[in-house]
């Protein structure tokens, strides 16, 4: 499971299992940027990590359920659940 850190400034560091951990910590692994408003905001992603840069840009949509969803696009496909921990140093904890 992705556990993002969307820092202030638009960095993405992967969580994983957190700062100092011996075989799991925290890496850099791009950036984040919000784009457009009302029903046309989108969250654009660019992966340098992997070989990229990968740019992937989604719509984030609010759950009745305190969740948030992660789509390709209004009507699109979701690609991600998430719960928002806002302002921790625990990331995101991601939802079948």
């Amino acid at each position: 499971t992705w556990q993002e850190e969307h820092l202030v400034g638009g960095d993405l560091w992967d969580y994983k299992e957190g700062p100092g951990h011996a075989t799991d910590p925290r890496a850099d692994m791009g950036s984040w940027q919000v784009t457009g408003s009302g029903n046309a905001t989108r969250v654009e992603y660019t992966y340098d990590r992997f070989g990229g840069p990968d740019v992937v840009t989604l719509s984030v949509h609010d759950n009745p359920d305190t969740t948030y969803s992660f789509c390709t696009g209004p009507g699109g496909t979701e690609t991600a659940t998430a719960f928002i921990q806002p302002g921790t140093a625990a990331a995101c904890s991601a939802f079948p």
